[in-house]
């Protein structure tokens, strides 16, 4: 049975039909006909008779409807009855009416007609949808138009530039995702869409619209799919729409973290139902960015063959329930529907570059259908679901990082080291040795004398009367003067506010005396649990001051 919804409707429209009214020029079927004026009114009155019509048994059974035959409208009051008493029927209603009122309110996108083709009721549905499809410019991007320029790389780069330097990446591999993001390949290798132009690393296909009621998508907004490997999506992926997860930039979880990372290599994306139009949402304090505006999102991962590999998709609360034909709406579109969700694995056409980067950086992401070890796709939600790579990358979440930001300059680019200023972003002056913050009429760090080649992570102790603290600390490309603390809770963890932490046990506890013998003895195995380079201490007894450098990870 279709809808009652639907069914009202329909009665609606029979009754407007029955008094002459074209409903094909209507942008609403709540209306009433005034006999009296002959007009059409919003709002009854006492012009307004009562309305009943009879559908015939063919009828009744083409929609499957079990509860009379006959249909009245009393004022505002809809009813289904076996019969209408003493009262006049005003129609008769055959099949052939049925169905061309079915096939108007089709047309209009007023009602949706679940569990009937379209085919029985519409005659001309197969060849209007021919004419259609042929005649459809599926790489049309005039809808998309806002959209392009609102987040075209000339548009987006100054905050791209201001999120990559607040990730603190390091810069060897921030310039390898810059380099991506800057990056204009003339396709994707993705074999059924060779032939859409990629536009700031982006594809758009616009979606013809009998695919979504094909589907049953009652979203108007469902105007494109994209594809994209554009970098600045995927730190939107979850946030700045309704969509929300672990990879949110506001979520503790840091889920972006790696992804946006491993853009830097081929054959992963971001894949994703859009309207056309960007969203605009907070990131830095006061002020508004473009994003895109996504209704639907996947990771994609490119096949050995050319094939378009999809993860996990995630909606919006509010279109949850769409959510599974959002999935195959995208399928329609990529071609490979039935390999995606049976496959049980395949190789991934990028798999050893992906490898070769996770080995190096251990960025951690969230895969939900790749094995993470060997970089092969496993099928939806049957991937190693989990957090893989380095630890926490940050104390705090990244939106909280970018709402110490009042303003990023016009033309902003990438800092390895920065600092912030009354709300701007500005660059940090570090030692090339020690990694660590210069005063300005400074070229060294005071430090740098005890080395001959440069540390990037560096911790810098004083050990004086039993006691010990923290003069200095980098962690590489994250170094902050005052981000510096001492955890005194019994597990004695020196803990830093960029989110680096380094555990020194119970030896290492500032809120009493620890015999310089048991802190000599603890802090040579204590390092080989972090990853500095090198940790510096600085030892006053008595009179005397000495240097000893403990060595850690090369």
């Amino acid at each position: 049975m279709i809808d009652t919804k639907d069914i009202l409707k329909c009665v609606r429209a029979v009754e407007l039909l029955h008094y002459g009214v074209d409903i094909t020029q209507l942008d609403t079927l709540k209306q009433y006909w005034n006999i009296k004026e002959k007009k059409l009114q919003s709002r009854l009155s006492p012009n307004i008779g009562d309305f009943l019509c009879q559908w015939t048994p063919e009828v009744a059974e083409f929609i499957q409807w079990p509860l009379g035959l006959i249909f009245a409208r009393r004022g505002q009051s809809f009813t289904a009855e076996t019969n209408a008493g003493t009262e006049p029927i005003n129609c008769t209603v055959d099949l052939d009416t049925i169905k061309q009122v079915m096939t108007i309110l089709k047309q209009k996108g007023w009602c949706k007609f679940e569990g009937i083709n379209p085919t029985e009721y519409d005659a001309e549905y197969e060849a209007r949808l021919k004419k259609l499809k042929a005649e459809w410019d599926y790489h049309d991007t005039s809808d998309a138009k806002e959209m392009i320029e609102n987040l075209s790389n000339d548009a987006i780069s100054d905050n791209l530039n201001c999120l990559l330097s607040l990730c603190e990446y390091g810069e060897e591999a921030t310039k390898q995702i810059l380099a991506s993001w800057n990056d204009s390949p003339k396709h994707f290798e993705i074999e059924t869409l060779k032939d859409y132009d990629v536009i700031d690393n982006r594809i758009y296909i616009k979606i013809l619209e009998f695919d979504k009621q094909e589907l049953d998508i009652d979203v108007d907004d469902v105007k494109y799919l994209v594809i994209s490997r554009n970098v600045y999506d995927y730190f939107f992926c979850s946030y700045g729409s309704e969509i929300q997860s672990c990879y949110s930039l506001s979520s503790a979880h840091y889920g972006f973290y790696g992804m946006v990372a491993l853009s830097a290599c081929k054959g992963n994306f971001i894949v994703y139902l859009t309207t056309g139009k960007p969203n605009k949402c907070n990131v830095i304090a006061g002020t508004k960015w473009y994003v895109p505006r996504m209704l639907t999102r996947s990771w994609g991962w490119l096949g050995a063959d050319g094939e378009l590999f999809l993860d996990r998709s995630y909606t919006g609360a509010s279109l949850s329930s769409y959510e599974t034909r959002f999935r195959k709406l995208i399928f329609k579109y990529i071609g490979n529907a039935t390999n995606t969700v049976t496959l049980p694995t395949a190789p991934l056409k990028y798999a050893e570059d992906m490898k070769k980067w996770h080995a190096k950086y251990q960025f951690r992401f969230y895969p939900d259908s790749i094995k993470v070890q060997d970089f092969k796709y496993y099928g939806v939600c049957y991937g190693n679901r989990c957090f893989v790579g380095n630890g926490e990358p940050f104390n705090r979440t990244l939106y909280n990082k970018a709402q110490d930001i009042t303003e990023v300059p016009k033309g902003f680019k990438y800092l390895s080291h920065y600092e912030i200023v009354d709300g701007a972003i500005t660059e940090l002056r570090v030692c090339p040795i020690t990694y660590l913050p210069l005063k300005p009429d400074e070229v060294r760090s005071k430090y740098a004398k005890f080395f001959k080649e440069p540390v990037p992570k560096l911790a810098i102790l004083t050990y004086c009367d039993g006691y010990f603290k923290v003069d200095a600390f980098n962690n590489g490309d994250r170094y902050r003067a005052d981000n510096i603390t001492i955890d005194t809770c019994t597990n004695s963890q020196v803990s830093y506010k960029d989110g680096s932490k380094y555990r020194f046990y119970n030896a290492f506890n500032c809120d009493k005396k620890i015999p310089i013998k048991v802190f000599k003895e603890s802090i040579s195995g204590i390092i080989s649990n972090t990853d500095l380079n090198t940790v510096l201490v600085r030892y006053i007894e008595d009179d005397r001051v000495t240097y000893v450098k403990y060595r850690g990870k090369k």
